[in-house]
């Protein structure tokens, strides 16, 4: 495509605002907002003033493993089905499963700026959900989830947010803040802005600030995915989309 460059553009439309309805959209040429996720072209996913790079939105009931894998601890289950990821952790105890990106989309092991955007609900009650920003990819099962790692994690029994950190036997809970995430789906988005020697969180639901924490980090060992858990009570969490760029 000589010359095309032009037409892919970087204008923040989010997906609903796509331009293309078929092929002869672009042998009129017509502009798009798109991005390269999984092989392939897919519109951007837009949030504010935030660009994200790679989205899903769990609408073909098909488990795109270019994006995404799954771990599953002694038990539980990932899957994708109703137009969402539906992580359930079978139980209390050990049964744990993961929803982590894949090696291909794994940048950002160093700790640079990253920005991420899911929709969540909880199914059951006393449910918890840990979004890891960075994790080193082993998985651990019951209170622990991961050896390395930085942590947004939500909590219905306290019900607040907090943020910690695992650096490899050492764990850190910096900062919990009082939130009723009630019931029904809710838009997370976080950012975080600088790298592991100075950086800063800041977390917003449903389009209102929540808290912002700044900190360092310094793990034992590479930390380049993204992840997603329950924790060890019965039932589990839904996802209906989660788009990320870093």
């Amino acid at each position: 495509m000589v010359d095309e460059s032009s037409r892919f553009t970087s204008d923040r439309r989010g997906r609903g605002d796509a331009t293309w309805s078929d092929e002869g959209d672009w042998d009129a040429g017509v502009c798009e907002n798109v991005a390269v996720a999984g092989g392939g072209l897919s519109p951007h996913f837009a949030e504010g003033d935030v660009q994200y790079t790679v989205f899903d939105d769990f609408d073909d009931g098909v488990f795109d493993t270019s994006i995404w894998r799954k771990v599953i601890v002694s038990g539980g289950s990932v899957s994708e089905r109703n137009n969402q990821i539906e992580l359930r952790g079978g139980g209390r105890g050990d049964n744990r499963p993961y929803l982590r990106t894949a090696d291909e989309v794994q940048d950002g092991q160093n700790g640079n700026p990253c920005s991420l955007d899911a929709m969540i609900e909880f199914a059951g009650d006393r449910q918890q959900i840990v979004i890891a920003l960075f994790w080193d990819g082993t998985a651990v099962g019951k209170y622990a989830t991961a050896e390395n790692s930085i942590e947004v994690h939500y909590s219905q029994d306290a019900q607040e947010w907090r943020i910690q950190m695992r650096e490899g036997t050492e764990f850190r809970r910096e900062v919990q803040v009082p939130f009723n995430f009630g019931s029904g789906a809710r838009q997370v988005e976080i950012d975080f802005n600088g790298d592991f020697s100075s950086f800063t969180i800041d977390l917003v639901v449903d389009g209102s600030s929540v808290l912002s924490h700044s900190d360092s980090f310094s793990p034992t060992a590479p930390c380049p995915f993204v992840g997603f858990a329950p924790r060890e009570f019965s039932g589990g969490i839904n996802i209906d989309s989660i788009g990320f760029d870093r």
